[in-house]
This record gives C-alpha cells, structure tokens and sequence, in this order.
C-alpha cells in the first residue's frame, strides 16, 4: 500500500523486492510532499531489510525522478515504456534518455 512505511514485520522472511503503485493523481500530478516523505520513509525501511524497491503506475518523467530521489530503484509504467504483449528484460535507461523518449525535455 502507497504510503504504508513500517516493513518491519517482513523482517527474516528473506524478502529482497518490495513494490507499491503510484496513486493516479500522483501519475498525473506528481507526488505531494506527504507522499514523498511517505515514500522515502517505506524505501528506507526496504533498505534496512536489504530489498530493493519498485514502482508501478509511473506515468511521467518527473514522478520518476521525484521517487528516485526518495529511493526508490526500478520503475513500471508510461515513462518508462508502453504496454507489451510479453515481459522483456529488465534494463537501466538514464533519465535523459526517458526524457527524450517522451518528450519531457
């Protein structure tokens, strides 16, 4: 759930990914400083547990940017690339490239 930051109880279970979806006025808005602070907060207790973290509904080029500075580290949605028939292999694109791709700058 976005926002919720104490993972705690997951601690032990060997749990290496945590995951949470962009709520749709954060996809079309951009994230407000309590959902920033929120997001920041449950990213670094993922950290803590050693799990990465994902984003999903990540519509926007500066929603990325916003949740990367927060800490999360992979991301699903319009900014980074439409809709695909089959899953592909998971890639590092720079924000720029993410940038030109949808014409955010």
């Amino acid at each position: 759930e976005f926002g919720v930051s104490d993972l705690h109880h997951f601690d032990r279970l060997g749990i290496d990914l945590f995951g949470t979806a962009a709520t749709l006025k954060a996809s079309r808005d951009g994230l407000s400083a309590a959902e920033t602070e929120a997001l920041s907060e449950w990213s670094d207790w993922a950290q803590r547990l050693r799990a990465a973290t994902y984003l999903t509904q990540a519509d926007s080029v500066e929603l990325v940017e916003c949740a990367a500075r927060a800490g999360v580290r992979y991301f699903v949605g319009d900014a980074i690339g439409g809709d695909c028939a089959a899953p592909k292999s998971a890639g590092a694109k720079p924000l720029s490239e993410l940038r030109r791709a949808t014409g955010a700058g």
